[in-house]
């Protein structure tokens, strides 16, 4: 795979890691921050997206344009939310003893 094609992966990786981080109530700008990526992707012409749940085992889907799709009788299971709770502890976005910038070379270019 080339650097190009691993940063690409990067992207998406961190993307789905983003959807699927939970969002407390209190915290509308974080909340904000998905529903600009998931408007980006409708704006591409994506007809949705699909990312794990922050609040169980399942996967969540994003349809763009309901037209765009089916439904198969049988092929899912729809759930009424009746109790959402949040637990989350403090964490570092990034390790302070990693040393990030041997990464880039003195231009700010990604080493290869």
């Amino acid at each position: 795979m080339s650097n190009e094609g691993l940063d690409t992966l990067e992207l998406i990786i961190g993307i789905e890691k983003t959807l699927a981080t939970a969002t407390p109530p209190g915290n509308s700008t974080f909340y904000g921050i998905t529903q600009f990526i998931t408007e980006i992707f409708r704006k591409l012409g994506f007809d949705g997206i699909c990312y794990r749940s922050s609040v169980g085992t399942g996967e969540n889907m994003v349809i763009f344009n309901s037209r765009n799709f089916e439904w198969k009788p049988d092929s899912g299971k729809v759930y009424s939310v009746v109790k959402v709770t949040y637990s989350y502890d403090p964490c570092e976005l990034f390790d302070k003893n990693e040393d990030y910038d041997w990464l880039y070379d003195e231009k700010g270019d990604i080493r290869t």
